[in-house]
């Protein structure tokens, strides 16, 4: 039992050891990761301010609101341990959708693809971060498979 006992408390200390190098090695890529996401939206923060055309001020804006968006999501992914739970807010779908819209403007001009959605607002309780997700990849691949 002794030696039982002994072989449990060295897996136990190495596997101690082993969640410690994975934590460092989070927290280096966490650092390395904000640091790209704060220069591409300082990159297109710049890129707005010098545009004159209202389409790519447009596409500037949706870059630097995407990169405020993945630093949030990457704190929120990060922290998942901590919080243990859905953020419920209540908000109108209709706004969530118009930003998956603009997001994904690009795509939908290449394809020559025209969206129709109701006007009214729509509003519910959810987590909104993962409802965009959902919303986000539906719309993207109906996009990819759907005719002009």
């Amino acid at each position: 039992m002794l030696d039982d006992y002994l072989k449990i408390g060295r897996d136990c200390c190495r596997q101690q050891e082993e969640i410690q190098l994975l934590e460092q090695a989070i927290g280096k890529a966490e650092h390395q990761l904000r640091n790209y996401l704060a220069t591409i939206g300082l990159y297109a923060q710049n890129l707005n301010w010098g545009l004159s055309d209202t389409n790519l001020k447009a596409q500037a804006t949706v870059i630097q609101d995407t990169a405020s968006e993945i630093t949030a999501n990457l704190t929120q992914l990060l922290n998942c341990n901590k919080l243990n739970k859905i953020h419920y807010i209540t908000e109108d779908f209709l706004l969530v959708l118009e930003k998956i819209i603009q997001i994904l403007t690009p795509k939908i001009l290449e394809n020559n693809i025209h969206i129709d959605y109701p006007q009214e607002p729509l509003k519910f309780t959810a987590d909104f971060w993962q409802i965009q997700q959902v919303f986000e990849n539906l719309l993207s691949n109906a996009i990819d498979f759907s005719p002009s």
